[in-house]
């Protein structure tokens, strides 16, 4: 050991995974934790990995400086309550973080147990103290909810958020939840809450490790290590002692090299351990082991670790699944955390105050909210629709099933209807006819399909397993959803037309694969067809990459490759040589002949012209279609979309993705400097979005005097396509370090080596762009970095600390584009919104749900765009599903529903729910649910808001009474405490015998009520106060026995 001013410098430790091996070694048997410092978080997850391999879990890893400050307090928890050492690590910039003394930390922990004494407004007061932040959903780690007699807590460092439901003064259950449905997962005895707020931070990670054991890798050579007592340097070059580990050959997915190496090793005497990250790759790779002939020459064992190395000395060779297929993975648990922090679950706000909705009766009008009409006599919730000059129309519950969000094809805004007026019967004449032509086109298109008479695609069980086995990540239950989905429609004999919809990183890829491998395997050829030249290349690498040691060919075609290069691979899809092939539209000429196509996978359809989608309709005639889409759809709309389209839906975000660092502040010439040099030191590349294509040129000047040394390049929508596609193609290529654009890089551009975006005049975007320009960046395994810029003289800090709890009117100056008579007031409001909402998850939820529905149109592939907006796309749908039943001679079910009036409260109370769209989203639910269903939905509102007011049972038994008496064709019911009274349908027929029986039991308390609109009948209630919900009961029961 090489000491220097109380410093041990060792080499011969050439990636993570020796580097974790040196740590285990040397430290493990001290007692005492260990800190590890690199340059990068991505470095960190490599060598935690490494190190809970080596140490098979004697050392405690998972705790991070985080400059985050919810995993930053989990992680000062950790070495507070741990006994045994622990393995921390740190970038270096982390490392000097201000951190609080123990005792405060301490002190403002809390537990609380079952059963406790503790006041629901001292726990509410206590955790605004400790900084977690009040939402409508506890959907984040550092948030809380209050709602009825419920608490919801996010505790970072749990994979679940607990509710706390109180009974007065008392604790009385403790569970954890389902964050995405909202259900109870399991009962706790206890929780702790980790406070995350400190006034004072007088301490750092010297004093909380303890005696520990400082490891500093790669240190910069203006690092003062000299600080931390008995440190020891990892030096990249020859300096101090040899520790004499060696780094694996470069295997290049090449069996044949791994073969030679493995051969050499064993010659050599080498203990050789294949380490894969999951049964399929093991699996995978005995099989090829075997026949190569060297199965018997190593063991294999199943672990998190990417990194392998050899050791002359211990004649012993760790070898990775990663090494050998040239693949790039990272799971570990440090990524799963970082995915608990950063993963916004996106809840689709239905309806927004403003937004516009069509009610089948009255057309288009804008939603004004919920308001409770008779607040002192019955109260009951009414949806708010204003129509053309301020007419408003107050819709009951038991009429919300009449009323959808307007979403037009384009994004476009329609013009409102007049309450009361006949425009928007001939309207609805209009979009009837245009709906009957799609159906027609959608039944041609169904009949020619299933004329078509497709071979079912059997595969290979035994590979295809294998390959589902060897996913690295986390598969999400939607993306399971949608693999069986498309694999049982391959074994159909009809050929498969479905569209896999999710947004960007969401997994589509994978899925796509499932059904490539089962195709490929089949015998059969696939064609996969995307827009742009770059996302060619990058489906093309990620496919090779993921199918590197299966039986399957893959070849990209583009018009960047050579006349000789694409000759070689026209000729081998003509022979049927090559199985998988890649490629723009190039793919779509004449001189391409498939010799056996069995599926053709379109990515983003919207974005090819008219003229190449007709060639793709000619092309996909006959054979598996399978459509990609990134067009972000809500719910509501996908239930109208499905009627009438195959779809596949996936709606929740993978693990494993690093969230990004989002930085909003003024311009600042050296810290945009150092943002680019920062990226350009890891090999990584920059977006430099600029947005003003006239003075591009001057920014251009800018950014060369500010980093000199960096290559740049510019792209914008003015140039034109080939010129455009070139530049970006040598910017994919890593021909150039910054990328200066438009906002054309919105969409399309998928470069995982580019992780720092920056944004100039961040004020002039709305969210939406904000989001899909941050998507282009953390697409791999680095940490990214989002800069938004704004002028200086528009900083504006909030006046005060408050915590607002309703942020939505500022993010209002995001989402519309009004005329404003001070631009400036506009853009400080925009600024003060992106303070807040700096890592855009609150605002993701919002700026989804009012993005354009750009595909919508397309996915359902209607031609009568015009007419679809003139009534929206979900009532367009519904009607072209009702034509197409029509059609095809099936009956077209009309849900009848009576409307039910009683002397009492029939509602959600805000006070038991206070979020309008959850209340919106329980009446909806009880409104179309039977019996059974209805039970499930009333256990999931005591699960969210405890045990259920008299006014939500009422509402209940309303609902029921109102499906019952629909379906026995009565259309109106009237209660009070002196009568009931029951008005039929003006189709219904009286059973035979039923009015003679109604008189005998009733006599002179029955009266007959004659209506234009349907006859009707009244019972008076004087028979020793009998109970009218009895009474419509068992005057129901009598009927449904009549009629039966």
């Amino acid at each position: 050991m090489t000491q220097k001013n109380n410093l041990a410098y060792f080499y011969g430790l050439p990636n993570f995974g020796a580097k974790a091996r040196f740590v285990f070694d040397k430290f493990s048997s001290l007692d005492k934790n260990s800190v590890f410092v690199s340059n990068e978080e991505e470095d960190l997850d490599a060598f935690e990995s490494a190190l809970k391999t080596w140490s098979e879990g004697k050392i405690l890893t998972e705790v991070y400086l985080s400059d985050d400050k919810g995993m930053l307090m989990h992680a000062l928890y950790k070495i507070l309550k741990s006994s045994a050492p622990l393995a921390i690590t740190s970038t270096y910039q982390n490392l000097n973080i201000p951190l609080p003394g123990k005792k405060d930390f301490l002190s403002k922990l809390k537990n609380i147990k079952q059963t406790e004494v503790l006041k629901r407004g001292d726990l509410i007061d206590y955790l605004h103290s400790c900084g977690y932040k009040r939402e409508e959903f506890t959907e984040n780690p550092g948030e809380f909810a209050v709602r009825g007699s419920v608490v919801d807590v996010f505790i970072h460092g749990q994979k679940l958020p607990a509710r706390l439901y109180f009974a007065g003064n008392i604790v009385e259950t403790i569970s954890s939840f389902d964050v995405d449905t909202q259900n109870t997962k399991e009962y706790k005895n206890e929780i702790t809450v980790i406070p995350l707020h400190f006034e004072e931070l007088p301490s750092n990670i010297k004093n909380w490790a303890g005696e520990a054991a400082f490891i500093f890798d790669n240190p910069a050579s203006d690092f003062d290590a000299t600080e931390y007592d008995n440190a020891v340097i990892i030096s990249p070059i020859p300096h101090g002692e040899n520790y004499a580990l060696n780094a694996n050959i470069k295997f290049n997915a090449n069996m044949d090299l791994a073969t030679k190496e493995i051969n050499s090793l064993s010659l050599q005497g080498y203990d050789i351990a294949v380490f894969c990250l999951n049964r399929g790759e093991e699996d995978r790779l005995k099989e090829l082991f075997n026949n190569h002939g060297i199965l018997n020459k190593v063991s294999f064992k199943i672990a998190d670790i990417t990194q392998g190395y050899y050791s002359v000395k211990d004649k012993k060779a760790y070898i990775t699944s990663s090494e050998i297929l040239d693949r790039n993975y990272h799971t570990s648990s440090l990524l799963k955390n970082f995915e608990i922090e950063g993963a916004k679950r996106v809840r689709f706000k239905d309806l927004v105050e403003g937004d516009y909705i069509v009610h089948q009766t009255h057309g288009i009008g804008r939603y004004r909210g919920l308001e409770t009409l008779d607040k002192d006599t019955a109260p009951t919730d009414a949806l708010v629709i204003e129509y053309r000059k301020g007419s408003k129309l107050f819709v009951p519950v038991q009429d919300f099933g009449k009323v959808q969000k307007y979403i037009g094809v384009k994004g476009k805004t329609p013009p409102l209807s007049h309450l009361g007026g006949v425009a928007w019967k001939e309207v609805k004449r209009r979009v009837k006819e245009a709906a009957q032509k799609d159906a027609e086109e959608i039944l041609k298109m169904e009949a020619l399909r299933s004329a078509a008479n497709a071979k079912p695609l059997t595969g290979d069980a035994q590979l295809e397993a294998e390959f589902a086995d060897s996913f690295p990540y986390i598969q999400t239950p939607d993306q399971s959803q949608a693999i069986s989905e498309i694999l049982d429609d391959l074994t159909r004999q009809k050929t498969m037309d479905r569209v896999l919809v999710g947004d960007v990183g969401f997994g589509k890829t994978e899925v796509a694969m499932r059904a490539v491998m089962r195709t490929a395997l089949s015998s059969k050829q696939v064609l996969v067809l995307v827009p742009t030249t770059i996302l060619a290349a990058q489906h093309y690498k990620t496919f090779v990459k993921r199918m590197a040691s299966f039986p399957v060919s893959v070849e990209m075609l583009s018009r960047f490759q050579t006349k000789a290069e694409q000759k070689i691979i026209v000729e081998k899809i003509r022979k049927g040589t090559v199985d998988i092939v890649v490629g723009t539209h190039r793919l779509l000429s004449k001189d391409i002949s498939f010799a056996n196509l069995g599926l053709v996978i379109i990515d983003e359809e919207h974005r090819f012209g008219v003229k190449q989608k007709e060639k793709i309709k000619a092309k996909t005639a006959g054979v598996h279609t399978l459509m990609l889409s990134a067009t972000p759809i809500p719910r509501t709309l996908n239930q109208s979309l499905s009627s009438l389209r195959n779809l596949s839906l996936i709606e929740t975000p993978p693990q494993g993705r690093m969230p990004v660092k989002t930085i909003v502040t003024p311009w600042n010439n050296d810290l945009a400097a150092n943002a680019v040099r920062q990226e350009i030191g890891r090999g990584g590349q920059v977006y430099f979005v600029y947005n003003r294509v006239q003075s591009m040129e001057s920014r251009l000047e800018l950014l060369k005097r500010l980093v000199p040394e960096a290559r740049i390049c510019m792209a914008h929508g003015q140039m034109n396509e080939t010129a455009l596609e070139k530049t970006l193609w040598a910017f994919y290529n890593h021909e150039y370090d910054i990328l200066l654009a438009s906002t054309i890089i919105e969409s399309g551009l998928d470069i995982s080596n580019a992780n720092t975006l920056i944004i100039e005049s961040a004020q002039d975007f709305g969210l939406a762009q904000l989001y899909q320009l941050r998507g282009r960046i953390g697409r791999g395994d680095r940490k990214a970095y989002c800069y938004l810029f704004h002028p200086d003289w528009l900083f504006q800090k909030p006046k005060d600390n408050i915590e607002r709890e309703n942020n939505f009117e500022d993010l209002k100056a995001f989402l519309t584009k009004k005329k404003e008579a001070d631009p400036t007031e506009t853009a400080k409001k925009r600024l003060s919104a992106l303070m807040e909402f700096s890592e855009l998850g609150s605002g993701f939820k919002l700026a989804l749900r009012d993005m354009e529905i750009r595909g919508a149109g397309e996915l359902l592939g209607t031609r009568q765009h015009g007419f679809a907006n003139e009534v929206g796309l979900s009532l367009y749908c519904d009607m072209v599903a009702a034509e197409v039943k029509k059609l095809k001679g099936e009956p077209v079910e009309k849900k009848y529903r009576a409307t039910v009036n009683v002397p009492v409260a029939a509602y959600i109370p805000p006070e038991y729910l206070p979020d309008d769209n959850e209340r919106l989203r329980y009446y909806k639910e009880l409104l179309n649910s039977g019996e059974l269903e209805q039970k499930k939905t009333l256990n999931k509102l005591i699960d969210l808001a405890g045990p259920l007011p008299e006014e939500v049972k009422t509402l209940s038994k309303v609902i029921l009474i109102s499906n019952k008496a629909g379906e026995l064709n009565i259309r109106h019911i009237e209660a009070t405490k002196d009568f009931v009274e029951f008005y039929f349908a003006k189709n219904f027929k009286m059973p035979e015998g039923a009015i003679g029986e109604l008189i005998v039991k009733y006599g002179n308390n029955l009266k007959f009520i004659p209506s234009a609109k349907g006859d009707g009948f009244r019972i008076n209630l004087t028979r020793g106060g009998a109970n009218y919900f009895n009474e419509i009961e068992n005057t129901l029961n009598f009927f449904n026995l009549k009629i039966k």
